[in-house]
């Protein structure tokens, strides 16, 4: 039988490497996910009582909440006319379906959510489109084709919505696809980049609480010609 060779000094076997990579890995999820039910919690406490609040979005407001406790978000449209004052894009049996909910819906699904929604503002003031929300609304119940967390997901739903009022065109999934592919290639479909689109569409510079347990007597704002 041969000697086995003595390994060069300092130089570890791929065996002896892949072991410390894979205790890195596991000390790194270890402190991430313990990281959760902490910044959950500065989550809550400062859509409670740090951020100023507003009483109800404006029509075609953007909204997002927390999910995975600040390390991702969920976006939907302010459409106003009653309880499912909400559009969103919803992954429903690994399809994405655009559906009308209530903000406790908005805000219940999802790991480390939050009940903390932000809205679109300019100061304390909400602002919004009403040809936003028309958009948003006339694609309640469509299915957009099959979910994917990066390349068909909520944030692209209102991204579409904001570019077709911009346009002054009809919603398009098929354009929408390749729009929010193309910044995907690019790395710019994100929040971030909904909140640039934002600001550059609806003036919002700013994202306040809405104070939406409080004010759930919702006004009778529904966008004229559109029926839920």
């Amino acid at each position: 039988m041969e000697e086995e060779k003595d390994k060069e000094p300092g130089k570890d076997s791929s065996s002896d490497t892949a072991i410390k990579l894979l205790k890195a890995a596991g000390v790194f999820a270890f402190m991430f996910a313990a990281q959760f039910p902490v910044r959950a919690a500065i989550n809550t406490i400062k859509g409670n009582y740090v951020d100023a609040k507003v009483d109800t979005p404006a029509l075609g407001s953007v909204l997002y909440r927390d999910l995975g406790a600040g390390y991702a978000e969920h976006s939907g449209i302010y459409v106003g006319g009653g309880e499912n004052c909400i559009a969103e894009l919803q992954n429903d049996n690994g399809q994405s379906i655009i559906k009308l909910v209530t903000p406790e819906v908005f805000t219940a699904n999802g790991f480390g959510a939050t009940s903390t929604i932000y809205v679109s503002c300019k100061g304390d003031t909400p602002v919004g489109d009403p040809e936003v929300a028309r958009r948003a609304l006339s694609m309640a119940g469509e299915d957009l084709g099959k979910y994917n967390l990066i390349m068909n997901n909520c944030h692209m739903f209102v991204y579409g919505c904001l570019k077709a009022a911009e346009a002054g065109e009809e919603f398009d999934p098929d354009k929408m696809h390749r729009i929010t592919k193309d910044h995907w290639t690019r790395m710019e479909m994100s929040l971030s980049n909904l909140k640039h689109e934002a600001e550059k569409n609806l003036k919002a510079c700013d994202w306040r609480v809405w104070d939406w347990q409080k004010n759930l007597a919702i006004a009778n704002d529904a966008v004229p010609g559109i029926t839920a």
